[in-house]
């Protein structure tokens, strides 16, 4: 698993062999750069979209002329005059003679060839403000003026106006004349689109060119808008100057090498302070999960939206989940592992990667409390502050004066803040999915009145008074050597819910002299005390607690006999031969600091109820004992306790027990 996410960080990573790293209005941190080598200056999207934008502006629309129109209704004019004029000539209020027959036809004529010479178009137009347009007639194209052609309405105002000048009552031929106008200019996209596309193709995208050898920018000098254009010229021109696929292999195997040595450097972290999850599956498969899962998130937005919007990304979610699970300096670690994942992806982004590390780092350091939503709007509030101050205290290191802040950036910033939010459903998400267990949980199971603790306190009440002294005692010690208290207290409050079973064979809840065991043989005894353990597995996977709180089920005795019906065993069976399998508790041993803590917290309140009014010297005795057994029973051979950790132990139990018995003034 390891392996492929190595292999998937290497290939998602940009191929970038390009050394320098640098931002606009920001001081150029190296020394003096000069051109390697001639190279041309790209210009900016920017740039070319304003060019493209002009050309679209300026660009004037192809039309045909379908000189076929002029020769069908010219022609249908001729055929259809001899009719006209025999109507017309009925009318003797109009007093034509032959003369005038052939004045009209000639006439008509006439202003029929003229109005299809310069052209009849449609009463719309596509073409440039300037109102040219191109006109395509035999595969030859002149530039006309669109407001000097005729449409179908100023053709027909034409011929009526000149009609009207004439000395021969004409109106009649007007009317004519109408049915032979038409348009003979058609818009032609086809043609409109091919020189459009060749006139934008035309653009070029380069501005200028960098000769060899010339200076592109100073040790110190603010990257202006020029330099910037000059550097990202030369990263492209650098990276399209390697051999291909060659380069990009070398390159994939320095990603390769880098990401291994960091991903090993966080598993040994996670080895050295949360042994608890060492060489868990689960968990590796989680870390690796928010690493890859983010990184996909960044390489997407900045590929594909604006460069403002990935101060959006919600990245102080990180921190703050991992926490919740994997403790404070894991979190931190790993979140320090994805913003250098974030600076493979972003090259030249060191604005950036400092200013989600100030965030990430203070939404670590406000310690929210994940079972109240009010911690997590005073969070967001002060995650949104952090990247404000942040972000105003680059820009004057970069700029030395207030001027042209950008305050449209606080909107990403907000949105980051605000997605924060997002960390609060996806930690129960996290926990059903991995079997996690966070303070939000343990807040929930940490109620007396949850249905398996109600029912100990009924059917057991001498084990759930038992419990709640555990309790008790294993969150001072988790407290005192820096383990996780909550997570102690709550697996001490369901350690022994298993004897609501058989409550009345446990001595803390007999109430009368009568023992059920005097009637049993050892081994059945032996039998009834060790099935609390599996019973109280059992119950807890009925009301499906998680796991963490079923190991201290498992874990509280251990792999330890149950002492007193063995050794009464071995006297009425000295000539035996004894299966101490018999008599052993199923385990698992302890594997972490706090299951440690409840096992010996369990042991010593058990023993010191047998006490009346024990000295401080009986105290000390007995935890000692009691602590020793089971170091000299190999019961803390899985879990990280250290010498200091067992002798603070020792001290807050025995404390704790000597203010529970110290002597009372009798009235």
């Amino acid at each position: 698993m390891i392996l492929c996410a190595i292999l998937f960080l290497a290939w998602l990573f940009p191929k970038n062999n390009f050394k320098y790293d640098f931002e606009k209005d920001r001081p150029w941190n190296y020394e003096d750069l000069k051109a390697p080598y001639a190279f041309p200056i790209i210009k900016s999207k920017e740039e070319l979209d304003n060019e493209r934008k002009n050309v679209r502006i300026n660009f004037v629309d192809y039309y045909r002329i379908d000189t076929s129109v002029q020769y069908v209704n010219i022609t249908k004019y001729e055929n259809d005059f001899p009719d006209f004029y025999q109507n017309i000539s009925t009318d003797t209020t109009l007093n034509y003679n032959k003369s005038d027959s052939i004045y009209l036809y000639v006439k008509g004529l006439q202003l029929l060839n003229e109005i299809y010479e310069k052209g009849i178009i449609k009463n719309e137009h596509n073409g440039s403000p300037k109102g040219k347009i191109k006109v395509i007639e035999d595969n030859l194209s002149k530039e006309l003026d669109y407001n000097k052609l005729y449409t179908q309405i100023k053709a027909f105002k034409y011929i009526l106006d000149s009609n009207e000048k004439d000395k021969i009552q004409s109106k009649s031929l007007s009317s004519f004349l109408e049915n032979y106008v038409q348009v003979n200019i058609f818009f032609d996209d086809e043609m409109t689109a091919k020189f459009l596309t060749q006139e934008l193709d035309n653009i070029l995208p380069i501005r200028d060119k960098v000769q060899d050898g010339e200076k592109i920018v100073s040790s110190g000098q603010l990257v202006d808008e020029a330099i910037y254009r000059k550097l990202i010229s030369l990263k492209n021109s650098y990276n399209e100057t390697k051999e291909g696929l060659s380069s990009e292999l070398i390159t994939f195997i320095g990603y390769f090498i880098i990401i291994g040595m960091m991903l090993y450097l966080l598993l040994t972290l996670n080895n050295l302070f949360n042994k608890t999850n060492a060489n868990n599956l689960r968990t590796l498969t989680f870390i690796l999960l928010i690493l890859v899962s983010f990184s996909v998130i960044v390489k997407s937005v900045s590929s594909f939206a604006e460069p403002a919007l990935v101060y959006a990304i919600p990245f102080c979610i990180v921190p703050i989940v991992l926490r919740s699970f994997l403790g404070n300096m894991l979190a931190l670690f790993s979140y320090f592992i994805l913003l250098l994942f974030t600076n493979f992806i972003l090259p030249g982004k060191f604005d950036f990667i400092l200013i989600q590390f100030l965030a990430g780092t203070v939404a670590l350091l406000t310690n929210i409390n994940t079972s109240r939503w009010s911690q997590f709007f005073s969070s967001v509030s002060i995650i949104f502050v952090t990247y404000c101050l942040a972000y105003l205290g680059l820009h004057l290191i970069g700029s030395g004066n207030f001027q042209n802040l950008e305050w449209k950036i606080a909107g990403p910033f907000f949105l980051s803040s605000l997605l924060t939010l997002v960390a609060y459903p996806l930690i129960p998400l996290f926990e059903r999915i991995f079997g996690f267990i966070s303070n939000l949980s343990l807040s929930e199971l940490n109620n007396v009145n949850h249905p398996l603790l109600k029912n100990l306190s009924t059917k057991a009440p001498g084990s759930f008074w038992h419990s709640i002294q555990v309790a008790s005692l294993a969150e001072q010690a988790a407290i005192n050597i820096g383990a996780n208290e909550t997570l102690a207290k709550v697996g001490a409050l369901y350690h022994d819910i298993g004897k609501t079973k058989k409550p009345i064979y446990f001595i803390e809840n007999q109430n009368s002299e009568i023992n059920p065991h005097d009637e049993l043989a050892p081994l059945e005894s032996a039998k009834i005390i060790i099935e609390h353990v599996t019973a109280g597995i059992d119950m807890a996977k009925k009301y499906k607690l998680p796991n963490s709180i079923i190991d201290f089920i498992r874990t509280h005795h251990g792999t330890t006999k149950v002492e007193y019906f063995y050794r009464q065993y071995l006297n009425q069976n000295p000539d035996k031969i004894i299966d101490e399998r018999l008599f052993r508790y199923p385990g698992l041993l302890p594997y972490s600091k706090e299951t440690a803590i409840v096992m010996i917290a369990d042991s010593v309140e058990a023993a010191s109820m047998s006490l009346n009014a024990p000295s401080d010297e009986q105290i000390n005795a007995i935890v000692d004992k009691i602590i020793e057994g089971k170091i000299k029973a190999k019961q803390f051979d899985n879990c990280n306790l250290s010498f200091k950790d067992i002798k603070t132990i020792s001290k807050t139990f025995k404390k704790n027990l000597k203010s529970k018995y110290h002597t009372r003034v009798s009235y």
